[in-house]
């Protein structure tokens, strides 16, 4: 269980580690990243397609990248500065949305199905290559080939409604995230 911790929360930054990078030699990093182009995490999807997906008008995404990884967080607008509203937003007020974060990175296959089969959750079929949910609904890992992705949308979803249709939130931009790898 200590992988978990040190997956989630080693880096300091919301996105936590790629799968895949920890505990790799900084040699084994810089290979992998030498080979590996991964996608800017704040254009990985559009600001419109992340608003229309979730129900909520976002910031633009604030970057947070390091050699390893990019990763951007975007953050709901204050009520007052709302400009774009969405009727029936997928996450909806009861689930007190504050912000979303994607995170890029290089993946190796074997490395990710590790990291998988470590934590024990929930692991979807027909998301990429590879794919599983980390601690909950909110925070899914994705991998096509030799690139990874996550997507973390941070709630206070706790009905059980809130937390299905968090899942389902988050399964549908794995499944596009996962498209844009191939």
């Amino acid at each position: 269980m200590m992988s978990i911790a040190l997956l989630a929360g080693c880096s300091g930054r919301e996105g936590g580690d790629a799968p895949g990078q920890e505990g790799s030699s900084r040699e084994d990093k810089g290979a992998v990243e030498a080979k590996v182009e991964i996608p800017n995490a704040c254009t990985f999807f559009s600001q419109a397609e992340l608003e229309s997906t979730v129900g909520w008008e976002l910031r633009e995404g604030k970057p947070a990248n390091s050699p390893q990884e990019s990763s951007c967080r975007f953050e709901i607008l204050p009520g007052m500065y709302v400009k774009r509203k969405y009727p029936n937003p997928a996450l909806p007020q009861s689930m007190r949305f504050t912000s979303l974060t994607v995170t890029t990175y290089p993946s190796k296959a074997g490395d990710f199905a590790e990291m998988r089969r470590l934590t024990g959750v929930e692991t979807p079929a027909g998301v990429g290559d590879d794919a599983f949910f980390l601690g909950g609904p909110d925070f899914l890992h994705v991998r096509v080939v030799n690139r990874g992705f996550s997507v973390r949308i941070n709630t206070d979803a706790a009905s059980e409604a809130d937390r299905a249709k968090l899942h389902e939130v988050v399964l549908g931009l794995g499944k596009l995230g996962a498209s844009r790898l191939r």
